[in-house]
């Protein structure tokens, strides 16, 4: 339709200042613009696919929280069956949360798999989301801010504190620092928009 107006999606004013970056709008156009289909179309395929990269990312998030194959599946099918409505909706609830689950994804990667590269990149993510939806970044900090605080009571209960560059602690830590660095564009966007 009008792609100008992406980042100023509730008031449709041409010239009021957009408050969001419309990543997910930008991208799926940039994927889908060289076909000719209406957004219609798009997003009837996208229909069929992102419900279903849901369920298989939720059973992978529970079986990274230590859950067994079978009650990761069926913690996916208790998440995903109820939400079947609310997953058709285009933009936020389906791609938003799908890019939510694959920043936890990547942090619980992090601390499970004992992974750099993971630690950054879900650093990267959750910097990002300042520019999807505020419920996406607001969901993710907070949730990895009870991580931190979580971890931090299990390494001090442990008493182990020599070995704080390699513990879990300090991924996340890493993680949230690099979010930091890489959502400060953002936040300062949003508040000159303000």
């Amino acid at each position: 339709g009008r792609p100008e107006q992406a980042a100023q999606p509730y008031v449709g004013d041409p010239y009021a200042p957009g408050m969001h970056f419309a990543f997910i709008e930008q991208a799926e156009g940039m994927l889908f613009g060289w076909t000719g289909w209406r957004a219609a179309t798009v997003f009837q395929i996208l229909d069929s696919v992102v419900p279903m990269l849901l369920f298989f990312a939720l059973v992978l998030f529970f079986r990274l929280c230590g859950f067994s194959r079978r009650r990761s599946l069926v913690g996916g099918i208790l998440f995903v069956i109820p939400l079947l409505y609310s997953l058709n909706r285009p933009i936020h609830q389906r791609e938003s949360f799908l890019l939510v689950l694959s920043t936890l994804l990547l942090v619980m990667t992090a601390l499970e798999k004992r992974s750099f590269i993971a630690a950054l990149a879900g650093g990267v993510m959750m910097g990002v989301l300042f520019g999807v939806y505020l419920w996406a970044w607001m969901f993710t900090w907070v949730y990895v801010g009870l991580l931190l605080l979580w971890e931090l009571v299990v390494w001090w209960k442990q008493r182990d504190h020599g070995a704080f560059l390699h513990s879990r602690v300090a991924r996340v830590l890493l993680t949230l620092l690099v979010g930091f660095a890489v959502a400060t564009p953002f936040v300062l966007f949003i508040l000159r928009s303000m």
